[in-house]
């Protein structure tokens, strides 16, 4: 999906005594290339050239190279009137895009209740340049970097001619050249897919049934894709966006659903109703684009409590990991502690500088490595475990978080989550802690050096296991499980299993629905049971090509083609915890990427949550979604009133505008509880993570999720990982005070 902002207005100059700017004289292109350059998109919306000074146009917003030369070209050279600009109007649409301050306390984002809402939507398409689908001063939802939706007001729109592109060809950008990005408050250069109109607005104007149908397209995509290299449906190779419009389409002009397509082809907001449904899918494909923000691959920093957290597996080496490391340094500091020479523990040995020279310069030197390295690595891997840094392994374990606040895991995965994140960001801290202190005890200049290098072996160890030969040397199992944990995201598992609250979250009458599920005993839709047997149905497959392939994997049954079984129905794949295959492979001088890579076709009769992309093979119940899919009402009329969302923000009427004018009828956008960004980027999200965990409302949150779930299990662990991540960010936010302290004394009082 494309975005869009308005051309940016030229003003005449102001009176009132204000000063008053020329416009910043730009020269066109030189003769010798000019007139055949092609326009660029800058920030304002405005063509400029490929020519040199195009940057310094972009960054003044000046006039179009291009317009200039066609004049020149045309012998007209008469110049246009200098413009000239208002202090008082800079300086508002300066604030008005880069705010020094938010009402409410919280910086980066501008108060949408402030913005004008006059725009055109979508805006009017202009001859050669891209599609926008937003305009500046719209207020919309972006997908933010910490995996959430949240609310914001367009504040540019940038116009990206693709690197692909041919400057050297003499020909002008075309619309498919170009790519356009919006800066959304403090969300800055946002892919145009992670854009949307806000969710109470399309649910107003189009109800629930579209969101239900989400829910169901994201358990087909589980179902088709496959950890097979070489298939056609193995996730690297399947284009999830484009199997996900086929199943929209396919909902869409199914008969029962005719009065929807009546309503969603009436509406001009159609296009946005769509796009927003097909962004978990944009989502998935992400995980394996070139270049992507969550391609996983492009990071370094995995360790084994990583898979753990994501696959459930692996159990096996994350025990023995965690015991070495959290029995070496206790083992090292009871020794310590045993020596007779206490410095820091008797008041009459302590700074008695009785250590040698060299030891002391020694100690020194590791004192200051702990300085220049220890401190920023272990800060930033604080930021990064939070999810706030932007990186690839940042950003999907901000999608994990998501998934843990929601309570979508396994008890497995929430162990390995813990770990993950616990021992990432106070281990580090806790163990160079422990190291000083060992040190400022120890005589030896050789054990002082051998002890320093211990920790070093120590720290890594979990990630250097990752990264061994044997485990996961493509990182194929990481990347599938990421793709799962963002289906886990958009997926309501607990409301599949209890008609009650499906009924309630998506608008479907109780008693119509227990009418459609009459002939079925188990009135939920996760039901194994039914689950085995619809999907080898033919008659329920979602297209013509699946229905082929079930006939094709029972002849290939029949017949004992284990090829075919393998090719037609697929392999299990599973993460297994003693990757002894891959060790062998490895013996044997074979490259391996397959840690644990079962066949074992016929072995679906039972469900395993361990087999990848088949965890929720329990919701497969086809013959139930296709009575329940078309259940939820459709609204006649996008009727917007002021009312309180479930997250806390309001839905506000607006009149007057062109919005209105166009269609009759009110819209209605989503602001923040104070009319701000809910979910800040950068700096401010951190900020927000620390001081939710520190005041403990993250510990709330969690422990009340679990109990509105029925968790008895999930409520205790939530209750015991609140307290210890408390604990782990106290460790690591007091550790640079801690080490600034030691770098001062040990040396000195060694």
């Amino acid at each position: 999906m494309q975005g869009s902002g308005p051309d940016q207005q030229r003003r005449q100059g102001a009176g009132g005594g204000q000063r008053v700017w020329p416009a910043p004289s730009l020269a066109g292109p030189s003769a010798g290339g000019g007139a055949g350059a092609a326009p660029l998109a800058s920030p304002f919306g405005v063509g400029i050239s490929g020519a040199p000074d195009a940057k310094v146009a972009k960054a003044l917003g000046g006039a179009s190279f291009a317009d200039e030369a066609e004049k020149k070209a045309a012998g007209d050279d008469a110049r246009e009137p200098e413009e000239t600009f208002s202090e008082h109007e800079l300086r508002r649409e300066l604030l008005k895009e880069f705010p020094m301050a938010s009402p409410a306390g919280v910086d980066g984002e501008t108060p949408a209740s402030i913005v004008p809402l006059d725009v055109e939507m979508p805006p009017r398409k202009r001859p050669g340049r891209p599609q926008r689908w937003f305009d500046v001063g719209v207020s919309v939802e972006v997908f933010a970097d910490n995996g959430r939706w949240c609310g914001g007001t367009v504040a540019r729109v940038i116009e990206q001619v693709r690197d692909a592109f041919d400057w050297g060809g003499g020909g002008a950008p075309e619309e498919s050249d170009y790519q356009v990005f919006y800066n959304v408050g403090a969300h800055r250069m946002k892919h145009a897919s992670d854009v949307s109109l806000s969710r109470e607005f399309l649910i107003q104007r189009f109800g629930m049934r579209p969101w239900l149908w989400q829910q169901w397209a994201m358990l087909q995509l589980e179902q088709r894709l496959r950890f097979q290299r070489d298939h056609p449906r193995d996730f690297a190779e399947l284009d999830s966006s484009e199997f996900g419009r086929f199943l929209w389409r396919k909902w869409l002009n199914d008969a029962r659903n005719r009065d929807f397509r009546e309503v969603y082809r009436a509406d001009k907001y159609r296009g946005y109703l769509r796009e927003r449904m097909m962004h978990p899918f944009t989502l998935i494909d992400k995980q394996t684009d070139d270049g992507s923000d969550y391609k996983i691959t492009d990071s370094d920093d995995t360790s084994i409590y990583t898979y753990m957290s994501i696959l459930g597996a692996g159990e096996t080496y994350v025990f023995i990991c965690f015991f070495i490391q959290a029995c070496v340094p206790v083992v090292v500091l009871l020794n310590a502690n045993a020596e007779t020479d206490d410095r820091l523990g008797n008041s009459k040995h302590f700074c008695v500088q009785s250590g040698a020279l060299y030891a002391k310069l020694l100690l020194l030197c590791v004192m200051l490595i702990y300085t220049i390295k220890v401190i920023p690595d272990t800060m930033n891997k604080f930021v990064e475990r939070t999810g706030v840094l932007g990186g690839p392994l940042s950003r999907n374990i901000a999608l994990r978080r998501v998934v843990w606040e929601n309570k979508q895991d396994t008890m497995l995965q929430r162990f390995g989550y813990a770990l993950d994140i616990l021992l990432n960001i106070s281990y580090p801290s806790m163990l160079y802690a422990v190291n000083s202190y060992v040190l400022f005890k120890t005589e030896d200049t050789i054990e002082i050096l051998l002890n320093a290098l211990a920790i070093e072996f120590i720290h890594t160890l979990d990630e250097e296991i990752s990264a061994t030969r044997w485990w996961d040397t493509t990182k194929r199992y990481l990347t599938a499980g990421f793709i799962e944990v963002a289906i886990r995201m958009t997926l309501q598992l607990h409301v599949f299993s209890k008609p009650a609250l499906l009924c309630k979250q998506y608008g479907i009458p109780r008693k119509a629905y227990d009418r459609a599920l009459k002939n079925f005993e188990n009135k939920s839709l996760r039901d194994w049971d039914t689950a085995k047997v619809d999907v080898k149905d033919p008659a329920l497959a979602v297209d013509a090509e699946e229905r082929r392939w079930i006939m094709m994997a029972k002849l290939a049954r029949e017949e004992g083609n284990k090829g075919a079984i393998e090719f037609f129905r697929g392999v299990e794949a599973k993460f297994e915890a003693v990757p002894g295959t891959a060790v062998v492979s490895c013996v044997l001088g074979a490259a391996v990427d397959s840690v644990g890579f079962i066949y074992n076709s016929l072995a679906t009769e039972k469900n395993n949550k361990r087999v990848i992309f088949s965890r929720f093979a329990t919701c497969y119940t086809w013959s139930k979604w296709e009575k329940v899919l078309f259940l939820p009402g459709v609204p006649k009329k996008a009727a917007v009133t002021r009312k309180q969302t479930s997250f806390g923000a309001t839905t506000q009427k607006f009149k007057n505008t062109s919005l209105i004018d166009e269609i009759g009828e009110d819209i209605a956008y989503i602001a923040g509880a104070a009319g701000i960004d809910i979910y800040p980027t950068g700096e401010t999200n951190a900020r927000k993570e620390i001081v939710n965990v520190l005041f403990l409302h993250s510990l709330y949150t969690s422990v009340r999720k679990s109990i509105q779930f029925g968790e008895t299990a999930g409520t205790v662990f939530s209750l015991v990982y609140g307290v210890l991540e408390w604990f782990a960010f106290v460790i690591s936010l007091g550790f640079p005070l801690y080490m600034s302290v030691a770098v001062l004394i040990l040396p000195i009082c060694y």
